[in-house]
């Protein structure tokens, strides 16, 4: 199991403090029958304010029943880097950057990656690193080497997921096409993800859950998505069917991704915006979905997700709460599945071929 959250530091936006974070965190006990997970991917806004103390209250001592004995691999969100702070982010921390958990090399805790089992994750900064947004700087050089790392050991790794703070894809209060930077990130970085296959793109910063369909060729607006959606499906098995990995028309590669906003264990009074009545083609499911629009507190969810991996189908479950409802009304609030078992890789002269089987 891997477990998925972000914007774990919510403080002063929580009301009250703390208490929401604490019961998600028995929700995820009580879900997964321990508090063990083979590890924690963070989304970034570990902490508001950036200071240790925080980190300690806020991060590490909530979450302590899980990261006592699982890995936590965060990445910076801009709450870790405001005020120029970001040291103290990687006081925090231990990351990896020479390898040391699969990958290729980055020489920065800011941004790296991690092989486990069969799955390759990537961790990217959009704060807190410089040069982020151009190809000249260490991040895009980096991720050139590592995705061919990914390429060069695909006999052993069927699975590409990445997880950033800014949302290349988001409705929500803090909507990707709203921000030039979020642009700026999305056009830079999803090409080259897409070029090598990316299952999955997780992203946190908007405190609100979003899951798009099942999309590809996404380096564009959020409106403008509709021609390129792959499967306008539900991608449960007892719905309109999983989504199924394909094979890439002009290259060695596949396509077909997710993308992701993950909840907070801490619900947040900022709500999602109009932007999810101005047409947005990529949203399948949103907070609208389950909400009384008349009572804004009933938006506010806090949760997590969980990644169950086998072999090269991919379950996603998203779990959480509603503001003030009690803990054990916790529900399952989203699933879908990504199939790539009717992927076979072929070894050619210049690399990898795929040949879908029927």
């Amino acid at each position: 199991n891997i477990l998925v959250m972000s914007d774990v530091g919510q403080t002063k936006s929580a009301e009250p403090p703390g208490l929401y974070r604490a019961q998600t965190v028995r929700i995820w006990a009580k879900r997964n029958g321990s508090y063990h997970a083979d590890l924690l991917m963070s989304g970034g806004d570990q902490t508001e304010d950036t200071y240790d103390d925080e980190y300690r209250d806020f991060f590490l001592e909530p979450l302590s029943p899980i990261i006592k004995n699982t890995p936590v691999y965060p990445v910076v969100g801009n709450n870790d880097a405001q005020d120029g702070r970001v040291s103290v982010y990687y006081r925090n921390f231990t990351l990896p950057q020479n390898g040391e958990s699969g990958g290729y090399p980055s020489g920065s805790e800011g941004f790296y990656s991690v092989d486990y089992d069969n799955v390759h994750m990537v961790f990217l900064a959009t704060d807190g690193v410089k040069d982020i947004g151009k190809k000249s700087g260490s991040q895009y050089k980096w991720l050139l080497s590592d995705m061919e790392y990914y390429r060069k050991n695909r006999r052993l790794l069927d699975w590409l997921l990445v997880i950033l703070h800014h949302p290349m894809h988001s409705g929500g209060g803090k909507g990707s096409d709203a921000s030039n930077w979020q642009r700026t990130i999305k056009g830079l970085y999803l090409p080259l993800l897409e070029d090598y296959g990316v299952d999955l793109i997780m992203a946190g910063h908007n405190h609100v859950y979003e899951r798009s369909y099942y999309v590809y060729d996404a380096n564009r607006s959020v409106k403008e998505m509709a021609p390129y959606i792959l499967d306008s499906g539900d991608g449960r098995e007892d719905g309109n069917g999983v989504y199924e990995k394909q094979k890439a028309d002009n290259a060695a590669s596949e396509k077909g991704e997710v993308f992701i906003t993950v909840l907070s264990p801490e619900p947040s009074q900022e709500l999602p915006s109009t932007y999810y009545s101005n047409g947005y083609p990529t949203l399948f499911y949103h907070f609208f979905d389950l909400a009384d629009s008349t009572n804004s507190k009933f938006d506010r969810h806090a949760g997590y997700m969980n990644l169950k991996i086998i072999g090269k189908v991919l379950h996603a479950e998203v779990y959480g709460k509603r503001w003030q409802e009690e803990e054990k009304e916790a529900r399952v609030l989203d699933f879908f599945t990504i199939d790539k078992s009717k992927i076979t890789y072929l070894p050619e002269a210049h690399g990898f071929g795929y040949s879908k089987i029927d």
